[in-house]
């Protein structure tokens, strides 16, 4: 459901900072000059930043693993991460040119580095009637915090989480010895299935520190018209939106979906999903599939309702997203994780703004937003 919408190359008109962190997140310095910088945030997923460097950058040797770059736009920590380096380059190209660069990652990457180290069946990997969000941290607290029952593992003093709300659907899921990071992914899937969407994000609340959280219905701000909080409104009549794409492709559309869970043959739980809207959308429109589970009861019906999700006709929006200053600014009308609306050929469509990429270099600034259109 992806898509590019991409912002004119403009002149830098803005002002850009950029910090060295140690891992302790201590500033070390402030690099006042440097070749380019490119870095993108994607919605419930990691993102990555490059630094492009002089060769006679002389602090190179302070960029150390999980040392950080910090990203100040127009005053501000934009993107809303700091970022944990990762890779450390020099080169030397053909013409005897030195070269160095950084390479880091959105602080959604440290939810990549553990597992549920934990037995199926203990309470820290098989979780009963829980409320997604709060589901969501206790695996975190449970893998990164206190509530691990090996204290090694607990890391809270430099990775907090935030409190429990309580939204979204009730759960239950299984997950014992799986990637944290897969894990929250999924849950976070079963409740935009359930279509009572909650996403989350590691952020920075300060330059210096990270925290855990959910976000209900939307990772931003509400901006669709006309109930939305100062509406955006993208189309190509009002100068803000270009090179428009609207597609419907019902190629791999998968209508009923059965899950097999533990046991087997006449003693194996299956479950299933269907979308009887999209069945009745033709007479042959019944398109089966069947997917491995391996829980029981509502796991098992949760994994059919996420592979009915997954297997959904792809209603593809595409535009170019034009910066009109007063209008469609970055970091004024809309940012990150935030929702539009898109006015096309008689539809008003409603979109999520999923990932924004920036790449800043020779005076120019390039901004891409990848729109998703809420009606996938």
């Amino acid at each position: 459901d992806g898509n590019g919408a991409r912002g004119d190359v403009i002149t830098i008109s803005v002002t850009y900072e950029v910090w060295l962190l140690d891992p302790f997140g201590n500033l070390l310095d402030v690099i006042d000059e440097w070749l380019y910088l490119k870095y993108d945030r994607a919605l419930n997923n990691v993102g990555s930043l490059e630094l492009g460097l002089d060769g006679e950058y002389p602090n190179f040797s302070l960029a150390k693993l999980d040392g950080r770059i910090v990203v100040w736009r127009n005053g501000k920590l934009d993107m809303e991460t700091s970022w944990l380096i990762r890779r450390m380059i020099k080169s030397l190209d053909e013409d005897g040119t030195l070269g160095v660069s950084i390479g880091a990652f959105s602080a959604n990457e440290i939810l990549n580095r553990r597992i549920v180290a934990y037995d199926s069946g203990t309470s820290y990997a098989n979780k009963t009637g829980i409320r997604a969000d709060n589901m969501m941290k206790q695996v975190i607290r449970e893998n990164f915090g206190g509530s691990a029952t090996n204290t090694s593992r607990n890391v809270s003093t430099y990775f907090e989480v935030e409190a429990d709300t309580g939204l979204g659907p009730v759960l239950t899921k299984a997950f014992a010895w799986n990637n944290t990071l897969d894990v929250i992914q999924d849950i976070s899937l079963t409740t935009i299935s359930a279509g009572s969407a909650v996403y989350f994000d590691v952020v920075s609340p300060a330059y210096s520190t990270f925290e855990f959280r959910t976000y209900r219905a939307q990772r931003g701000i509400d901006h669709t018209f006309p109930n939305g909080q100062n509406p955006v409104i993208l189309s190509p009549e009002r100068g803000n939106l270009t090179s428009v794409l609207r597609s419907f492709d019902y190629s791999d559309e998968v209508t009923y979906v059965y899950a097999g869970g533990a046991g087997f043959n006449q003693f194996q739980f299956v479950g299933t999903a269907s979308s009887i809207d999209r069945i009745n959308q033709s007479p042959l429109n019944r398109r089966e599939m069947f997917l491995s589970s391996g829980g029981i009861a509502q796991v098992v019906r949760d994994d059919a309702d996420a592979g009915l999700r997954e297997n959904r006709p792809r209603r593809v929006f595409q535009g170019k997203l034009v910066d009109v200053p007063g209008s469609t600014e970055y970091g004024v009308h809309w940012r990150f994780g935030d929702l539009v609306t898109v006015e096309f050929e008689g539809e008003s469509i409603n979109c999520s703004i999923d990932a924004v990429q920036i790449e800043v270099a020779d005076g120019n600034e390039d901004i891409i937003a990848t729109l998703r259109a809420l009606d996938t």
